[in-house]
């Protein structure tokens, strides 16, 4: 796992990740670059690689909602200067492959990123 993290931080494209994960950062990364940049397109590779829609939406919440905070952060001078900026995406990484377990544990009511088992 330390191995993944280091790679993700320095260049999450040289990540030995699997199509569906690179194609979800690659969105990710889009986002979070310009959150008006989202098109259909993109929709259509994160379908194409397996996502539900209630995922592509769980996707697209956590991905701006990391922005959204972190210009919030930025603005009241909160942190620490990021030295890369794939760093940035960890958390998203982690959030969509690995909150659904926590979610599970607290609430009955879990909407996941995961693709559905009929795609």
């Amino acid at each position: 796992m330390k191995k993944m993290v280091a790679t993700l931080r320095k260049d999450y494209r040289t990540a030995p990740l699997s199509e569906q994960d690179r194609v979800m950062l690659d969105y990710v990364v889009k986002l979070r670059r310009m959150l008006r940049s989202a098109s259909p397109e993109d929709h259509a590779k994160l379908r194409a690689a397996g996502f539900a829609d209630k995922g592509i939406l769980q996707i697209t919440l956590i991905a701006a909602w990391f922005t959204y905070i972190n210009k919030v952060a930025d603005a009241l001078g909160v942190g620490r200067p990021i030295a890369r900026p794939s760093e940035a995406l960890l958390p998203v990484w982690f959030s969509v492959r690995f909150g659904r377990f926590f979610i599970q544990q607290k609430s009955a009511v879990v909407v996941s990123a995961a693709p559905d088992a009929g795609s």
